[in-house]
């Protein structure tokens, strides 16, 4: 999963949309100038229509209907967990964009079982370290979730696909923070998460 751009108004959108041929746009629905709503109506016409998914973010329920009539793909109220919002973006890239997907999409996540560490800050480093040693490798790779305690250590969990398991696991192992990699189907693994 990759940001390719970020536009303050739909009128920007559709002017970089063209250059940055997205899969998935995520839309604030209450934007400056155009609201989200009338930006998809636009993007539905036939010289606009560039095939991309439009996930329409909004403060509240009301409009839902309205929205998924004009032609997004999905709603979402915008106090959404972000695992709920990655696997939205993955269930609608993978329903609505599947002949684009690669030969394996499937998802495991891998718990990274970590050393204590001395403080909070420690732990950050570390996050954003593996995070971008995860870019690097396996652009699809993200940290899901981290829990744990300063007397016992940290779990860090990966979501990754399927395909890139063995690569990552082994670079994984080699970083002298984590104790032990772990593998586990997605359901299992974040069951616990709240949605």
């Amino acid at each position: 999963m990759e940001v390719v751009g970020e536009c303050a108004s739909a009128e920007e959108a559709f002017v970089k949309m063209p250059r940055l041929y997205p899969n998935i746009v995520l839309m604030d629905a209450q934007m400056p100038g155009m609201s989200g709503i009338e930006a998809v109506r636009g993007l539905r016409r036939s010289d606009l229509d560039y095939g991309c998914a439009v996930i329409i973010l909004a403060e509240s329920a009301d409009h839902r209907d309205e929205t998924l009539r004009t032609g997004a793909t999905d709603f979402l109220v915008k106090e959404i967990p972000q695992l709920k919002l990655i696997r939205t973006i993955r269930r609608v890239y993978q329903t609505n964009l599947g002949e684009m997907k690669g030969p394996n999409l499937g998802e495991v996540a891998v718990d990274l079982i970590v050393s204590p560490p001395n403080d909070k800050a420690q732990l950050l480093r570390f996050v954003c370290l593996l995070e971008d040693r995860l870019k690097s490798i396996h652009h699809t790779a993200l940290v899901a979730r981290m829990a744990g305690s300063f007397q016992r250590g940290a779990v860090i969990t990966v979501l990754l696909e399927s395909d890139a398991l063995a690569s990552l696991s082994e670079t994984l192992e080699k970083m002298p923070e984590v104790q032990k990699v772990e593998e586990r189907l997605e359901e299992d693994a974040l069951s616990t998460l709240p949605s």
